[in-house]
């Protein structure tokens, strides 16, 4: 509880006794509604001036925390009263450490831990959450459809269970996800290495927006999939026995396979096939997708797959041809509608093949 003043207190009071010293430091001192003025207050008596880390530990276990900038104040008022030096390092890792509980602190406040029902803050706790779910799951067995839900000062009732189920789980993902940005700043607070680096961290950065409810809770919507929805459920259904097709059956069904843009910054593992550009593609050798090296220039990477495996590139199976493609004397192409004996290998191929009768010869 703050501690009342009818005029601004000093950020230190000090009284020297026999062998003993005393002083109170006054933090977050501000002017109070009423006129008067506020502050929370450590006190300390001791042989010896306390130490900036003994002075964080007294603020941070009072669990009425300051700033890192209060703190570095604190600091230079005990060296400008007592004529102490405080090492640098020291005032680093006693802020550092009042940063780590600054955003504990922040992390389970009423400013992350709250969700607006109509005009009101409120919260579910976890151990409410799962409290809730478990009566929801009795009461389905039971045959009901519709529950009471009772949080802070909020009491509702007939709510579809659907609906307050949809509710839970939206609270369960922001209750997990600011839990993980906690742990996020706390490792980055933790691998900071100056103190301007500490006095410059903003540890409430990165928190996701408290969710907002209304009266459409009373009002449980199925969501109807989409076809992208439908699509991707099949895929993931059917591709186990996809992958196992041989090349020519696979060309039956290329749109199942993974797309290669899907695959961007993944490894692809020599002989797996992927779809791209409307055509079916295996890979050559294994390597990590890059956007710069798709299967139609990246030539060394993929092979297209064609109808006819190891039969293609003849007169009546010719290899359907693509710039970058590699030309292979003996073979036939079949580019813009036109086939062509390849009569001169080419490792890359540029232009159309009506362009270069040096590397192929059009079949009359």
């Amino acid at each position: 509880m703050k501690q009342k003043f009818t005029e601004k207190p000093s950020q230190m009071v000090t009284s020297v006794g026999p062998q003993v010293i005393y002083i109170t430091l006054n933090y977050n001192v501000a002017p109070s509604d009423d006129g008067e003025w506020e502050a929370d207050s450590v006190q300390f008596k001791s042989e010896e001036v306390p130490t900036i880390t003994e002075v964080a530990d007294a603020i941070i276990g009072s669990g009425r925390l300051c700033s890192v900038q209060e703190l570095e104040g604190v600091s230079n008022a005990l060296v400008h009263t007592f004529n102490v030096h405080v090492e640098d390092d020291e005032l680093f890792e006693a802020s550092k450490k009042l940063l780590f509980a600054l955003n504990s602190a922040y992390g389970s406040s009423e400013d992350v831990n709250v969700f607006r029902y109509e005009d009101k803050n409120c919260w579910i706790d976890k151990t409410t959450r799962t409290s809730i779910l478990s009566r929801l799951d009795a009461e389905e067995e039971k045959g009901k459809r519709t529950t009471n839900l009772s949080f802070g000062n909020c009491h509702l009732f007939n709510v579809p269970i659907a609906s307050a189920r949809s509710m839970l789980k939206d609270l369960e993902v922001y209750a997990a996800e600011c839990y993980d940005m906690t742990n996020s700043h706390q490792l980055s607070i933790e691998g900071l290495e100056t103190y301007a680096a500490v006095h410059e961290y903003d540890y409430q950065d990165g928190y996701p927006e408290p969710l907002s409810f209304g009266d459409e809770i009373f009002t449980y919507v199925k969501k109807e999939p989409t076809a992208k929805d439908v699509v991707a459920a099949l895929k993931k259904m059917v591709l186990p026995t996809v992958v196992e097709r041989d090349d020519d059956a696979a060309l039956e069904c290329i749109e199942l396979f993974p797309s290669w843009e899907s695959m961007l910054g993944k490894e692809l593992k020599k002989d797996e096939r992927y779809y791209y550009d409307d055509a079916l593609w295996k890979v050559v050798q294994t390597h990590t997708a890059q956007d710069n090296w798709n299967p139609r220039v990246a030539t060394s990477l993929f092979t297209q797959v064609v109808k006819g495996g190891a039969d293609e590139g003849t007169l009546e199976n010719p290899i359907p041809f693509s710039i970058n493609m590699e030309l292979v004397e003996g073979l036939y192409y079949l580019d813009e509608g036109v086939v062509y004996l390849c009569i001169e290998s080419l490792t890359q191929c540029l232009w159309h093949l009506a362009s270069i009768p040096r590397y192929a010869k059009a079949v009359e």
